[in-house]
């Protein structure tokens, strides 16, 4: 789906508090810990999660506050906001995509209060009578985030993206919740800094609630279509914004036996380039315990043997990892695999930016006349 430009007044946003008990700063809160670290659509008032509580959203994710409180439930929340929130959004990605029985009546109970709902499942609650009445009583919005348009107007792919001639650049990883979307912001947001025009398409759920102006949740659409759906928004995002590049978020990984989305994307951006995001530590796939994690070099290997294009980079997840750890394997990959390597969130963005605009002359061009 498109989504529209930006108005050039910058409103008032609206407020939320976001639920993830128990899963803040894990895999499976990585909707909320992407809200926490960007929004562009929402102003993050505070996360639940009892088995946090106290403790600032900032702090426990990247070691600097940020002002967002962790608070133990809702009501606690609700004691520390003026007035009711505008938003509740669920900030969990369960593998299940479905909510729990408590989870479905603290929804409701956010809905009796005046909250309109943020939801990422795969579960759509506008179709569920439940919360459809109480959306009519309420007389508040599910926004059911993962739902793709009609049947009938889902898009097959067709060659457009031949269309869009700037650098395409997918940002994809060797697990899913690794940090793709968080590089893939940071990048975005490092190639603007520095005059290059740049555009980030989301292609899940928390991308789409952050505010990504363009994008479409790929695992949500009939695998038909999914490659279609994706071309044509970066159609549109390319005529609609006339960008330098497009940075593509990746989904899952193209080696993992479960999520298969990041084939979608490679076939229907068809990247110049890939940005490789890799956790050193994890030895098994995240919610697969008995699936050893691909190598770096290998999924290097897969990527460009299943799509014609080049890894220019390697980004690393630092999880359970020291700073002087993750020194070592920059120094380590670097040498390996023969790319440049660095940490997006340990590291100055000045590397991701050379990283990219090293593998396209014409942004290397751009970059130094913007420098005279």
């Amino acid at each position: 789906m498109s989504i529209s430009n930006r108005p050039t007044s910058i409103p008032q946003h609206p407020t939320a508090v976001v639920y993830c008990e128990a899963n803040f700063g894990s895999m499976d809160g990585k909707t909320a810990n992407g809200l926490v670290r960007h929004s562009e659509k929402y102003k993050i008032l505070s996360v639940i999660d009892s088995t946090k509580a106290g403790m600032d959203a900032g702090a426990l994710l990247d070691q600097v506050s940020n002002g967002i409180p962790i608070h133990s439930d809702l009501s606690t929340a609700l004691e520390h906001t003026d007035g009711v929130p505008d938003y509740f959004i669920f900030g969990m990605a369960p593998s299940s995509g479905m909510l729990s029985p408590v989870e479905r009546r603290l929804v409701l109970e956010s809905m009796g209060l005046g909250m309109n709902i943020v939801n990422g499942l795969h579960e759509f609650l506008n179709d569920d009578p439940e919360f459809a009445e109480a959306s009519r009583a309420g007389n508040v919005e599910i926004i059911d985030i993962r739902r793709p348009r009609p049947k009938k107007d889902l898009r097959m792919f067709n060659g457009s993206i031949a269309k869009v001639t700037c650098p395409r650049i997918a940002v994809l990883g060797t697990d899913g919740a690794i940090g793709k979307r968080t590089t893939a912001t940071i990048l975005a947001r490092a190639l603007n800094e520095r005059g290059i025009k740049t555009v980030l398409v989301g292609t899940g759920q928390t991308g789409l609630i952050q505010g990504a102006r363009y994008g479409v949740a790929v695992d949500a659409i009939p695998c038909q279509f999914c490659s279609g759906e994706l071309e044509a928004t970066m159609v549109e995002a390319f005529e609609g914004e006339n960008p330098d590049v497009i940075i593509i978020e990746g989904q899952g990984a193209l080696s993992h036996p479960a999520y298969l989305t990041s084939a979608y994307i490679l076939r229907g951006s068809m990247p110049n380039g890939v940005v490789l995001q890799h956790a050193p530590t994890r030895t098994h796939l995240g919610d697969f315990p008995d699936t050893p994690m691909p190598t770096a070099a290998s999924e290097i290997h897969l990527i460009e043997t299943f799509s014609r294009t080049n890894v220019i980079g390697l980004t690393i997840n630092h999880e359970k990892m020291t700073d002087a750890a993750v020194s070592a394997a920059i120094i380590k990959y670097e040498r390996e695999l023969g790319i440049p390597a660095t940490d997006a969130l340990l590291r100055s963005p000045d590397r991701l930016v050379e990283m990219v605009v090293e593998a396209f002359p014409v942004l290397k061009e751009k970059l130094s006349a913007l420098s005279i």
